[in-house]
């Protein structure tokens, strides 16, 4: 048995151990739960990003994979060709404008510059598909697709811009209409 006097010192340390291991362990958790927070905030920010890009990016790998395949693999339409595959880069530049627009759009930007932000990222991606196509065999880069994908994307882009003032006059038409309602209650 210890001698009472070396006993304190023995109690002292013993408890100055364990508040420093508590402030460590609270230090810890907290460490813990920062670390959940980030990851379940990043998660999140995935999801939005997800949400937003993804479909952009699902058109332009369904693009780059149609401008990969060999030319002897494309099948042929008879009369209807020239309007088939003209029409195909017509929509599918048409649908990738339409991505581009809804990716930028945080609600934050003008319907002009996300119009022209759009227009310009589809252009640069048509530029850069038909180099692609420069290497496939059997396929040969056009500057007439170019303009038809330009062409496309103007009224993908354009179609969403309308849907984006279509829908912000409906709510102020929506917000008005509840505001008159409540002022004649």
């Amino acid at each position: 048995m210890h001698p009472p006097e070396t006993a304190l010192p023995h109690a002292v340390w013993f408890f100055s151990l364990s508040a420093i291991l508590c402030e460590q362990r609270r230090h810890v958790d907290y460490g813990i739960l920062m670390l959940i927070h980030e990851v379940v905030r990043e998660g999140l920010r995935m999801k939005n990003w997800l949400y937003r890009w993804g479909p952009a990016i699902l058109f332009m790998a369904i693009i780059f994979i149609a401008s990969a395949t060999p030319g002897s693999e494309i099948p042929g339409f008879g009369f209807w060709d020239f309007f088939a595959k003209k029409g195909g880069h017509l929509i599918g530049y048409a649908l990738l404008a339409a991505a581009y627009y809804h990716a930028l759009n945080n609600g934050k930007r003008a319907p002009k510059l996300l119009f022209v932000l759009a227009l310009c990222m589809t252009a640069l991606y048509a530029a850069s598909d038909e180099w692609h196509q420069r290497f496939t065999p059997g396929r040969s880069p056009s500057l007439l697709d170019v303009g038809i994908d330009i062409t496309g994307s103007f009224f993908g882009a354009l179609v969403s811009c309308l849907r984006q003032k279509c829908n912000a006059f409906d709510r102020s038409l929506h917000v008005a209409s509840k505001n008159a309602t409540d002022s004649t209650d």
